[in-house]
């Protein structure tokens, strides 16, 4: 007698004994009967259906044949490639019509071109991307928060283009008094420089708190109007640390793909 598979059922939405038992039932045959046919004690059919224990091995072509079946959906890969999109069905029902020999050249094939793929995406990424620090302290939009120069960063990557080309660091908005230009939250590319012309914003500590301002020549400006301007002469310790050139905006973000890459090239120096 075929031994038996002792083992824990497979949870989901229908296991295996859940299928045997519905084809079972489908050809008119009672347990008893499928017991005979196999050569089996009927309490063998009981744990199988109840997932107590699975058919050996030996046993599932006999099982298919009994209740003409596959092993396929017997297992329920059937059920799993009737989720598959259309064109990956027809893709999978033509390679099983492969001889072995083929299969293994449409592997070697694919194989090739994923490879081929992976160069593309690492070229890609090192060509059109870079890597910028994002300080960690915020600066002020309302609200007084510490930003120092040897502050804490993390990685942020960045499509390589003229403004991100033009930018040292990224840092981070906390508050509402650059609304509409600035929301809380938003990430700004910044170029250190201790210089600004009237109009521009920057960042900007005074008293040792970070700020993001519009400059004038007698004062910081906010642009929401309900927040008060900071007046030139209000500290004697106020200085310009650089210049925004604008906002990282979410489609600048890599996709799980490419940030893959990105990081694989960081880790071994490859990206700037």
């Amino acid at each position: 007698m075929a031994s038996d598979i002792r083992r824990t059922a497979p949870t989901g939405r229908s296991s295996f004994g859940d299928r045997l038992r519905a084809l079972r039932l489908s050809r008119g045959m009672n347990m008893p009967a499928m017991a005979r046919a196999l050569g089996v004690a009927k309490s063998s059919v009981t744990n199988w259906e109840t997932g107590v224990s699975y058919p050996g091995q030996a046993l599932i072509p006999q099982i298919c044949d009994l209740l003409e079946t596959t092993p396929n959906a017997l297992y329920g890969f059937d059920e799993a490639e009737d989720r598959l999109p259309e064109d990956e069905r027809r893709a999978l029902r033509l390679y099983r019509r492969l001889s072995p020999g083929d299969r293994r050249n449409v592997d070697s094939l694919m194989a090739c071109m994923l490879e081929n793929e992976q160069q593309l995406l690492r070229e890609e990424c090192r060509r059109g991307w870079r890597v910028l620090p994002r300080l960690l302290d915020k600066v002020c939009a309302g609200t007084g928060l510490e930003l120092t120069a040897d502050g804490a960063c993390e990685t942020l990557f960045v499509p390589d283009c003229p403004e991100t080309r033009e930018a040292d660091a990224v840092v981070t908005v906390s508050g509402h008094s650059m609304e509409p230009l600035y929301a809380d939250g938003d990430d700004l590319l910044i170029r250190y420089t201790g210089e600004l012309r009237p109009g521009e914003i920057g960042i900007f500590t005074v008293d040792g708190e970070g700020t993001v301002k519009e400059y004038r020549p007698d004062g910081l400006y906010p642009r929401n109007p309900a927040y008060p301007v900071i007046p030139a002469a209000s500290s004697a310790d106020m200085r310009c640390v650089g210049r925004v050139l604008g906002v990282v905006t979410r489609s600048m973000a890599p996709d799980r793909r490419h940030r893959a890459v990105l990081q694989e090239l960081l880790s071994c120096g490859e990206l700037r």
